[in-house]
Formats: structure tokens, C-alpha cells, sequence
């Protein structure tokens, strides 16, 4: 949630001071450049923690399904399909994240909101935040299956036995 709402005033406030230093009457490209380096280091440094939380998110899931794997072994040999668990896993990190994600995202374009909305001179100063908070649910996702093939060896009826 936290790249979410850094994230999508980030890229909303890039793409803002970026077009409007480009057309001011005094543009020079050395100016931009200088500017634009600055933003992506920036953005360097939010695709760095992003990169850390959806590790977080893979180390959660595997967590998760050896917390569980008695009861995950108990739903498979009552006979739920492994394709059934495999969703729900996914959907147990997709229906808490996608409002989260997209709460984050709309707080983080409301802080940067005069910056964007001075500046704004296309669409796309918004369309951007709209594709970081989907790429960042995609990655979650993305994190959820990595940990899915764990799921074959936890559904083993072995689980089963008390220790």
C-alpha cells in the first residue's frame, strides 16, 4: 500500500513538473535532464521498495500455507480440487489487496493534487498512477503463485498425521 500511495504521486508528479518545465518559453534540455535524473532516481528508489514488499508478499503466502497445511491436507483428502485451493489462495491475496491498493493510489494523487492538476497538461498524468497500482497488484499476484507449488507437497495426506 505504501508504493502504492508514494508511487502514484510520484509518477503523477513526475509526468506534472516534467511537462511543465518542457513548456516554459526559457526550455532547455539540459534543464530537463537534469530535473528528469533526479525523478528517476527517485522512481529507482520506489521500484527498490516495491521490489522488497512483493518478496514480503511471497515469504507471507509460503508462511501462510505452512500455518495451514493440516487443515489444506484435510480439505484435499475430503476431496476439494487442488485447482480450488490454489484460487482461493489467490483470492485470499487479491480481494484484501485490490480495494488497499487502490485506496493508496487515490490518497497518494489527493496529496499531490495541486501539483498534478497545476501542471497536468495531458491524460496521462493520471493514467500512470492506474498502471503502477494494477502492475502492483499483478505482482502481488504474481508473488502468491511463486508459492504455489508448495501447495502440492502440503495437500499431501502425510499431513495429516498429529506430531
Amino acid at each position: 500500500m505504501l508504493a502504492a500511495l508514494v508511487g502514484a504521486g510520484w509518477v503523477a508528479t513526475r509526468r506534472a513538473v516534467l511537462e511543465t518545465l518542457r513548456a516554459e518559453p526559457g526550455y532547455r534540455a539540459e534543464a530537463v535532464a537534469f530535473h528528469t535524473t533526479g525523478w528517476n532516481l527517485v522512481g529507482l528508489a520506489v521500484l527498490v521498495g516495491s521490489a522488497v514488499t512483493v518478496s514480503g508478499v511471497a515469504v507471507g503466502v509460503v508462511e501462510s500455507l505452512m500455518t495451514r497445511r493440516r487443515t489444506l491436507a484435510a480439505l484435499s483428502a475430503a476431496g476439494t480440487p487442488r485447482r480450488v485451493l490454489w484460487r482461493a489462495t489467490l483470492l485470499e491475496t487479491a480481494l484484501p489487496l485490490a480495494p488497499a491498493l487502490l485506496l493508496a493510489a487515490g490518497s497518494g494523487l489527493a496529496l499531490v493534487a495541486p501539483f498534478v492538476l497545476h501542471g497536468m497538461r495531458s491524460s496521462l498524468a493520471l493514467m500512470e498512477p492506474a498502471l503502477l497500482t494494477g502492475g502492483l497488484l499483478a505482482a502481488a499476484l504474481l508473488a502468491t503463485a511463486a508459492g504455489l507449488p508448495l501447495l502440492r507437497r502440503t495437500v499431501h495426506p502425510a499431513q495429516l498425521r498429529h506430531e
